[in-house]
């Protein structure tokens, strides 16, 4: 079933030149059947349970019933210290989940998502922390480049004196959307992102992030860093929202893509709403091919140009993927990015 549809809506509408107010486009979702393959690691000090199907509904703005629901808990005052793994592995089929995770009073946490093979993928994580607690939460797509549409939905309410990281690789699929919403509301809650991304041939990426500070002495950091080849194209849409009675509160955003061709394509916006005086807010954003005097003088101490550009893009990715807290992780995304970087 093809559908045109219009999804992941800026929460302040810009000018239409820009065309990046929404992403118009076409999504052929398969008819889906319960999905179980599905495997776990280190989930003995958590709760886990199973959920009922649901109907999603988040700021993508694509509602559809899900045919996987999940929820964590992280017992309160628990330090976790193994990371907590979740690997959906996709044969063809679609994937429709909804992981709801709760990090209990002083709880820690790492948990690690992954999703890997083909198929068509829309995932809504749904996080909700106590105070004191602490988690770094790692979703990797490292679907086939064949494969046809991967979406993540993540959304956090973070209390007080917590702290949340995410770290999002999206690597696989033809289309890659995805749509992070964040609300500090408590006193001094921490909240960063960091994405690594790559688009090759004709894919279509569209990233929406929005991170709202409510409570006083809040922190939020959006770093993003990315290399699109052949035909693609990427917008990228960072909010940081300062809203009354975030007093003290300091964000900032950064986004960097690398246009390995000439038909590649890249839109960014980043913005910083404010409705509070005392607040500290900074964005920037950077496009544009490899720096061809940068390039030479790699090549100079004896490297190939396909060996060059694999160096520049992995400098651009390290600082990201060197906080995911698994090396064989790791090493995969280091080899998708080099077999990205090879193609010309």
């Amino acid at each position: 079933m093809t559908n045109e549809l219009v999804l992941n809506a800026t929460p302040l509408r810009t000018s239409q030149s820009y065309q990046i107010n929404d992403l118009k486009i076409e999504l052929d979702i398969p008819e889906t059947k319960e999905f179980n393959n599905v495997q776990f690691k280190n989930i003995e000090k958590i709760t886990l349970e199973k959920s009922e199907n649901t109907l999603l509904s988040n700021k993508i703005g694509l509602e559809l019933q899900t045919n996987y629901s999940l929820n964590i808990i992280v017992p309160k005052y628990t330090k976790i210290e193994q990371n907590i793994e979740l690997n959906f592995k996709l044969t063809e089929e679609a994937l429709i989940s909804k992981i709801n995770i709760k990090y209990e009073q002083n709880s820690e946490a790492n948990i690690i998502i992954k999703f890997e093979g083909s198929g068509f993928n829309y995932s809504e994580i749904e996080l909700q922390s106590e105070e004191y607690s602490k988690g770094k939460i790692t979703i990797a797509n490292l679907l086939e480049s064949t494969a046809n549409t991967n979406i993540f939905a993540i959304s956090n309410n973070i209390a007080d004196n917590s702290e949340i990281s995410h770290i999002i690789v999206d690597f696989g699929g033809e289309k890659k959307i995805s749509n992070y919403y964040s609300e500090l509301t408590g006193y001094r809650a921490k909240n960063s992102l960091k994405t690594v991304y790559l688009g090759q041939d004709n894919n279509r990426l569209d990233l929406n992030y929005h991170i709202k500070h409510i409570a006083e002495k809040t922190n939020s950091e959006i770093e993003v860093q990315g290399a699109i080849d052949g035909n693609s194209k990427k917008s990228f849409k960072g909010t940081i929202d300062f809203l009354k009675g975030s007093k003290e509160s300091k964000g900032t955003e950064s986004e960097n893509c690398v246009l390995l061709s000439d038909k590649a394509k890249s839109i960014s916006l980043p913005m910083l709403l404010c409705h509070e005086d005392d607040v500290n807010g900074e964005h920037g954003v950077s496009s544009g091919k490899i720096d061809p005097k940068k390039l030479f003088y790699i090549m100079t101490k004896g490297i190939s140009y396909e060996d060059a550009r694999k160096l520049i893009i992995k400098a651009n990715f390290n600082n990201i993927i060197n906080e995911i807290p698994d090396e064989e992780l790791q090493e995969k995304i280091i080899q998708a990015e080099n077999e990205a970087a090879a193609n010309k």
